[in-house]
C-alpha cells in the first residue's frame, strides 16, 4: 500500500465517522476555555446603580459542575439508554442499515456541536461586553472614600478575590442558561424525533416526557436570577443562544421532527458498524450481536 492510498483510506475512515465535525467541535471548546481564562472588558460602573447592589451568594442553587452534568451528562445517559431500548426490528424493516451504535455516535456529535457553539458564542459576548453582574458591588468591595455618584472603574475595588471580580464582569449573557438550553433543548428535540411525537396517534405521555429536559433548562436559567448572578435579560439572551444552537445542531444531523422518519440520521452507517451489528446479507436477513431482535426474511 502506497502512502497516498494509506492517506486516502485514513481520510475515508475519518469522513465516515464525521471526524472533521468532531475536531471542529472540540476546537471550539478549546477556544472557549482560552477566552474564559482571559480578563473581560472592565466596564465603568456607579455605586448608586441599584441593578448591581445585590448580595453575593456563595452557594449557588445550580453550580457550574452541576450545570455541566445536566447539560452534557444527562443527555448522553438518556440517549445511550434510549438507543438500547428502542425496538430496532421494526425500523430495520424499513431501513435495513439502521444502527444503534451509529445513532448514538451521531446523536452525541450533535449534542457536542450544540454545546461547543453555544459556549463559544457565549464566551465571546461575556468577555467583550463586560457587563457587571447584579452582585458586582458586593464582589468589588469598594473603598470607603469611593464617590457614590458618577462613574468609577475597578481601581476602587479592594477585594483580593481577583477571579471573582473578573467573573463579576461577565453577566451578559448567562452561561448557565445557554449551556442548559443547548444541551437539554437538544435532548428534547432528539426525544421528539426518536419517539416520533409528531406522528398522529402517538400517546401524549411521550410528548410530556420529551419536554421534561427543556423544562429543566428553564429552571436552571431561572435559578441564576434567584442567586443574583444574572438579570432577566442576561438569562433570556443566554437561553436564546442555547435554543438557536440546539436547533441548528439537531437539524445538521437529523431531519425535521415532523418528517416521516425523524429518528434516522442523515449520515450513512459506516461499513465497520455494518459488519459489527450484522447487516443484511444477500438473502435479506440480518442478525444482531446482542440477540435482542429476531430475524426477518
Amino acid at each position: 500500500m502506497t502512502a497516498l492510498e494509506l492517506i486516502e483510506g485514513s481520510w475515508e475512515i475519518v469522513n465516515a465517522f464525521n471526524g472533521v465535525d468532531w475536531i471542529f467541535a472540540l476546537a471550539l471548546f478549546g477556544v472557549s476555555y482560552f477566552l474564559e481564562s482571559n480578563d473581560p472588558f472592565y466596564r465603568l460602573f456607579s455605586l448608586d446603580d441599584r441593578h448591581i447592589q445585590y448580595p453575593y451568594v456563595k452557594d449557588q442553587r445550580v453550580s457550574g459542575r452541576m450545570c455541566a452534568f445536566l447539560s452534557t451528562g444527562v443527555p448522553i445517559i438518556v440517549m445511550a439508554i434510549s438507543c438500547l431500548l428502542i425496538p430496532v426490528a421494526r425500523r430495520r424493516e424499513k431501513h435495513p442499515q439502521y444502527s444503534r451504535v451509529h445513532l448514538l455516535l451521531i446523536s452525541v456529535l450533535g449534542l457536542v456541536t450544540s454545546l461547543s457553539l453555544a459556549g463559544f458564542i457565549t464566551s465571546i459576548f461575556k468577555n467583550f461586553l463586560g457587563q457587571p453582574r447584579p452582585d458586582f458591588i458586593a464582589r468589588c468591595e469598594p473603598a470607603l472614600n469611593t464617590p457614590h455618584h458618577g462613574l468609577v472603574n475597578v481601581s476602587v475595588c479592594t477585594t483580593t478575590h481577583l477571579e471573582r471580580l473578573a467573573d463579576g464582569m461577565r453577566s451578559m449573557p448567562s452561561g448557565h442558561a445557554s449551556n442548559a438550553f443547548s444541551g437539554l433543548f437538544y435532548l428534547t428535540l432528539w426525544l421528539f424525533g426518536q419517539l416520533m411525537v409528531s406522528t398522529p396517534g402517538v400517546a401524549m405521555f411521550k410528548a410530556l416526557l420529551s419536554m421534561l429536559p427543556v423544562l429543566g433548562a428553564g429552571l436552571v436559567a431561572i435559578s441564576r436570577t434567584m442567586d443574583y448572578r444574572h438579570g432577566l435579560v442576561d438569562v433570556t439572551v443566554g437561553s436564546l443562544i442555547g435554543i438557536s444552537m440546539a436547533l441548528f445542531s439537531y437539524r445538521k444531523f437529523f431531519p425535521a421532527i415532523t418528517g416521516p422518519d425523524p429518528y434516522l440520521p442523515y449520515a450513512e452507517t459506516p461499513s465497520v458498524l455494518r459488519e459489527l451489528e450484522g447487516y443484511p446479507s444477500n438473502n435479506g436477513q440480518y442478525t444482531e450481536i446482542n440477540g435482542l431482535d429476531q430475524q426477518y426474511p
